[in-house]
């Protein structure tokens, strides 16, 4: 690079000098710059689409194509609504159950002795080790490991290194029991897990089996079982339609229907299984919204206006503009740069489509979203949903298997006719391939990372490699007017030189 100097000499300005020739120089290369701004734009916008692309096939299409979606089912309780609750899924069948209670199935327990020394008890510290409180315990707890078994679990027990909180916690985790140390008392108390006839090495006993000295020497639980100080589980027994039977815990399922029974009814009560409406319209409502809003978004990208004379700025332009005045100018720059872009076209074409089309539901009546009450505005509002809530509501009631049908019905072998969400999944996948194979994002979730192979990529990296070039480029031509300037000015310096010799010479 040569040696800059100041233009002393000539009287001139060089750096502006040259700074106003290389302003035409640096055209092409600021036209390059912008023409990359512009892809980057476009693929941040396709990365975001991709999102809300993504976002709509995985959170509402997906839970379309399930049948549990639209079949939705409530549970309702009449006569005495207290004695049993009761819970639909979307698999149950419809229908009455009479549910007389007699009783309530009942968990087994026990409880111990007083585990503390008579004379001593008071101090007893249920956080401090067995071994430190031998002196304060009804037993003595030895100084090696033993094991217990508590319904044909074992538990180790270490008096060395470990409290009675650390026994009772290993026994909560472990066993199908649940103990707790009620200090008071000085009493271990165990409470089974499962109601009815569930304990014992079989899960078939109506007792809590203990095994082990330990249990019964320090733990003061006694080898036998009494009304004193054990509850044998039991079986819930109750009527169902006027069938006496039995269950061992207070919930169950018939047929798809959770029933929990809550104590002893005097007048049976009635568990009626049906269609629910409300939740299946508020499904559609949800369906409704995330599809107008993703439409609202593709079309506004695909319509919105282009400003042209707005080109994104270069640095040099930003250093005399204000932040407030560049974010107003980027937002025009960024306008339109979708404009009519193919497959966001085509995209939002099937769309609107589909949304229109037929669906073999196996219904004469319900075969399109309007004969459930779901159509589109007028045309300026490009395809947006509208739902007459009363109308798919008598939809769903005259007919569910149709209107779950229109949405998630799988069609023919080959997949033709199938439901609007089948489509719409079909359609957004395929769209996501696409922007996957232009801006690189992928299309089966991971939207973090950009695909370098993909066309854009392959854009910006040739357009990366033309900007070093330039780059290059410019630094050679700037080097090569300074230094013509600088010839210049060695010149000018010369002449003045030989001009003031000369002009001593004649003098003298």
């Amino acid at each position: 690079m040569s040696t800059r100097i100041s233009g002393l000499a000539s009287g001139m300005d060089i750096d502006t000098l040259v700074a106003n020739l290389m302003k035409t120089e640096r055209i092409p290369f600021d036209k390059k710059k912008q023409q990359k701004q512009i892809l980057q734009w476009q693929r941040d916008t396709y990365k975001e689409l991709n999102s809300k692309l993504l976002d709509f096939r995985n959170n509402k299409l997906s839970a379309f194509k399930m049948e549990k979606t639209l079949a939705a089912k409530k549970a309702t309780v009449s006569g005495d609504t207290t004695a049993v609750t009761a819970t639909a899924t979307g698999g149950a069948a419809n229908g009455s159950y009479t549910i007389k209670v007699d009783t309530l199935a009942v968990a087994a327990s026990k409880f111990s002795g007083d585990i503390r020394d008579t004379a001593n008890g008071s101090s007893f510290d249920p956080s401090k080790t067995l071994s430190s409180q031998n002196e304060n315990l009804s037993g003595d707890v030895g100084s090696s490991s033993v094991a217990i078994k508590i319904n044909g679990t074992s538990v180790t027990i270490d008096p060395t290194t470990d409290s009675l909180n650390d026994v009772i916690s290993r026994i909560n985790k472990t066993t199908n029991v649940i103990a707790f140390y009620d200090s008071a008392q000085g009493k271990i108390s165990f409470t089974a897990k499962n109601t009815g006839a569930t304990n014992g090495t079989e899960k078939n006993e109506e007792y809590i089996t203990f095994e082990g000295s330990f249990l019964t020497d320090v733990l003061q639980v006694s080898a036998t079982n009494s009304t004193s100080d054990s509850v044998k589980g039991s079986a819930a027994e109750l009527q169902i339609n006027g069938m006496s039977t039995t269950r061992d815990s207070n919930t169950f399922t018939i047929n798809g229907t959770t029933i929990t029974l809550n104590g002893k009814n005097t007048a049976a009560s009635t568990v009626t299984v049906g269609t629910d409406a409300d939740a299946i319209v508020e499904s559609v409502k949800s369906f409704i919204s995330s599809y107008n809003e993703l439409l609202s978004t593709l079309t506004s990208k695909i319509t919105e206006k282009r400003y042209r004379d707005y080109t994104p700025l270069t640095d040099e332009q930003k250093k005399e503009m204000e932040e407030d005045d560049i974010k107003l100018w980027e937002e025009k720059a960024k306008s339109g740069l979708m404009k009519n872009d193919t497959i966001l076209s085509e995209l939002v074409s099937n769309m609107r489509m589909t949304i229109s089309s037929f669906v073999e539901t196996g219904s004469s009546k319900y075969k399109t979203l309007s004969s459930i009450g779901i159509t589109t505005g007028t045309y300026s509002e490009n395809g947006k949903l509208y739902l007459d809530e009363t109308k798919l509501k008598e939809a769903i009631e005259a007919d569910p298997e149709a209107v779950a049908a229109m949405f998630n019905s799988k069609g023919d072998a080959s997949g033709n006719n199938a439901g609007i969400a089948e489509r719409l999944y079909a359609q957004t996948f395929k769209a996501m391939g696409s922007i996957s194979e232009k801006a690189g994002t992928s299309k089966y979730g991971d939207i973090s990372s950009l695909n370098e192979d993909s066309l854009m990529g392959k854009q910006l990296t040739q357009m990366d490699k033309e900007i070093d070039r330039w780059t290059d480029r410019l630094t050679d031509r700037e080097t090569m007017y300074y230094t013509k300037f600088t010839a210049m000015e060695t010149a000018i310096n010369n002449y003045n030189s030989q001009s003031a010799y000369l002009t001593n010479a004649f003098s003298s």
